[in-house]
């Protein structure tokens, strides 16, 4: 059962990763991305490039962003090409039965597959918000209102979720503005919010200089 749970789970998410590819525009819009990346090294490697702080940290965060795709994409297709050996070496076995290396091996290879449809899921999101502005930071405030300690606290409660909610998906979450409450939690709060690119770029920015 496993192991036909397995096919079944590999066609449908390699169709998905299929789709995806087309998305971007196929092999390619691919093979244009990383010669892409290349003129962009070869750009950064040149003499002046951090004379505009500006413009080197956009190019920066291009490449990382370029990169970030490539990258994912071999992600997957190195996935899609284990649990395919996975179910070859399964197959030489389902005649005398599946022993337990063999077990193993399919169960690593669900998880495999379970890890990248959820990611095929987050990244078609993050290319449903790759507006102009999707890409820029914001700012979430928690006011407790009236409801005396309580409010307060689930105020403050409603603070810690946010922020791990946003730091479990990869962005930068700090306090801007914290008002205590009388007796305990807090009155209100404002939490700035921006992506973790942000700020590795910004960092490498200063180490390059």
């Amino acid at each position: 059962e496993a192991y036909y749970s397995l096919r079944r789970q590999l066609a449908t998410v390699s169709t998905q990763v299929d789709d995806s590819e087309a998305m971007l525009g196929g092999a390619e819009e691919l093979n244009r991305l990383e010669r892409a990346v290349a003129d962009l090294e070869t750009e950064m490697s040149q003499e002046g490039f951090w004379d505009d702080n500006a413009a080197a940290t956009a190019t920066l965060r291009e490449i990382t962003r370029k990169k970030d795709t490539l990258g994912r994409l071999s992600r997957w297709r190195d996935v899609l090409s284990d649990s395919e050996i996975a179910l070859e070496i399964a197959a030489d076995a389902l005649d005398d039965g599946l022993g337990e290396e063999e077990s193993a091996l399919l169960e690593e290879s669900t998880q495999a597959l379970d890890g990248l449809k959820a990611d095929l899921e987050r990244w078609r999101l993050e290319l449903l918000l790759s507006g102009p502005y999707d890409a820029e930071g914001g700012r979430v405030t928690v006011i407790a209102g009236a409801g005396g300690t309580d409010a307060q606290d689930w105020a403050e409660m409603l603070v810690r979720m946010y922020t791990r909610f946003g730091e479990q998906r990869g962005f930068s979450v700090r306090s801007v503005e914290v008002s205590d409450g009388d007796e305990a939690g807090i009155r209100s709060a404002t939490l700035e919010v921006s992506s973790e690119e942000k700020a590795e770029v910004a960092e490498e920015a200063e180490e390059a200089k």
